[in-house]
């Protein structure tokens, strides 16, 4: 919750998409059946013009964006959290525009759900600890970045990218899992 909120005013999502949107039809699910109280998506954005996510969102009467991704640099001036002066900085010219849909919508939350996208440093900074990635995988803690370790002990496969979860299928392991974390710079 952010500090202007108060317990009556909804946290207000916005959720990244760029593909078929099954994580954000789950999130709507969740909102629409009380699951999530106090929480509603203030905005989808997609940077993929067919995704379905983007049909999905409509379908809810969502504000619905499609955003061209690009990553020619823009000289955008933001606020830090922590200052009152400004930082110039470089960020692209979507991820200015992001940014300023971002605060025009009153966001408190970015909820990056199959977003098939890097966010920059200079990005992720004006949003700290407000911005969360829901990954389709175990994430590695061994540092080796190869494997997971379970809570029996048993070390199983890291497996990456948009088809993990088919990779972990593929490969016959009798654990997977997924990962909700913070995206930090």
């Amino acid at each position: 919750m952010s500090s202007s909120q108060s317990p009556e005013t909804p946290l207000r999502l916005a959720v990244l998409v760029s593909g078929s949107g099954s994580n954000l039809q789950a999130l709507i699910d969740a909102i629409e059946s009380q699951q999530l109280p106090g929480i509603e998506i203030a905005l989808v954005v997609s940077n993929n013009a067919r995704a379905y996510g983007l049909q999905r969102a409509l379908n809810h009467t969502l504000p619905t964006l499609y955003l061209p991704w690009n990553t020619v640099g823009a000289q955008f001036i933001a606020p830090l959290p922590a200052a009152d002066t400004p930082q110039i900085g470089a960020l692209s010219a979507s991820e200015a525009l992001l940014t300023s849909l971002l605060h025009l919508f009153h966001v408190d939350l970015i909820v990056l759900a199959g977003w098939m996208r890097i966010l920059s440093a200079l990005f992720l900074e004006q949003f700290p600890r407000r911005v969360i990635n829901l990954h389709p995988a175990l994430l590695p803690d061994d540092g080796t970045g190869n494997t997971y370790t379970t809570a029996d002990g048993s070390m199983i496969p890291v497996f990456r990218g948009l088809h993990a979860v088919r990779q972990a299928l593929a490969a016959g392991v009798k654990v997977t899992g997924s990962t909700v974390h913070y995206v930090t710079p």
